[in-house]
């Protein structure tokens, strides 16, 4: 089943192909995982998955360069809400079918809303993108992936104080740089 008829992907460049690649093997087993949860198909799970690289492989953006595991599940959870409401507007499932692990939303957000929370992340990418590589590494890796410290410190070859240190780094100005907007 393709999703939604679009042209053939861009031919991206090799960093960003390189970037995707790596995302792909680091969330594919989680992502299908997720998917198939919200799905309760995990033909249609694979399908949304590689319908999620590649829109992200045409993206004319540039956002795979900045692009985080959380922001993969995000494209891919509102492409599997826009199936399930396709499905419902077809009548090929109804409300009640959807699975019950997760909610979901009522509505979709207004297009204010969803302006705002895209500002909100562009603005948090950028924060994290003032920091250095390694603090900016070992705070994802914390945060988003929520990886062990000593995890961390391994495949970095750092000691786990450094690798706590770059954490609350990267937490406090994160913190400032927050302040600093809403003053």
């Amino acid at each position: 089943m393709r999703i939604l008829p679009e042209p053939a992907p861009a031919p991206a460049d090799a960093a960003t192909r390189r970037r995707l690649d790596r995302l792909y093997r680091d969330t594919h087993p989680a992502l299908i995982r997720f998917l198939t949860s919200r799905l309760a198909n995990v033909e249609d799970a694979y399908e949304v998955a590689n319908e999620t690289f590649v829109r992200l492989m045409r993206d004319p953006g540039g956002r795979a360069e900045r692009l985080t595991a959380a922001m993969v599940f995000t494209i891919a959870g509102n492409i599997a809400i826009d199936i399930l409401r396709q499905r419902s507007r077809r009548g090929e499932a109804h409300l009640s079918d959807l699975p019950s692990g997760h909610d979901f939303p009522a509505d979709a957000p207004s297009p204010e809303a969803a302006c705002a929370a895209r500002l909100e992340l562009d603005q948090a990418l950028a924060w994290l993108e003032d920091l250095p590589p390694k603090c900016r590494h070992a705070f994802v890796r914390h945060r988003v992936w929520s990886a062990e410290y000593g995890e961390i410190a391994a495949e970095m070859r750092l000691t786990e104080s450094m690798i706590r240190k770059y954490v609350l780094r990267a937490q406090r100005h994160c913190a400032q740089a927050a302040a600093e907007l809403a003053a």
